[in-house]
């Protein structure tokens, strides 16, 4: 799986089955859109099924730094 298609499928789950706000969604979808730009920027090679819980957590404490 690619991180389009997960950001695809995560959409539509929060659309179909979750029934959030455009605005919720839209800020959800952000969120992952910084953590697969910090993935690239870091050379951190993985799918959305595949990343490792050192690799989120590396992504939370940056961001928590900025």
């Amino acid at each position: 799986m690619t991180w389009n298609q997960a950001l695809n499928d995560y959409k539509n789950y929060l659309k179909i089955e979750r029934g959030l706000a455009k605005n919720t969604i839209d800020n959800y979808l952000l969120d992952l859109s910084k953590l697969i730009n910090y993935l690239i920027s870091h050379d951190i090679e993985c799918s959305p099924i595949s990343i490792s819980d050192a690799a989120i957590k590396d992504f939370i404490y940056h961001t928590a730094k900025q």
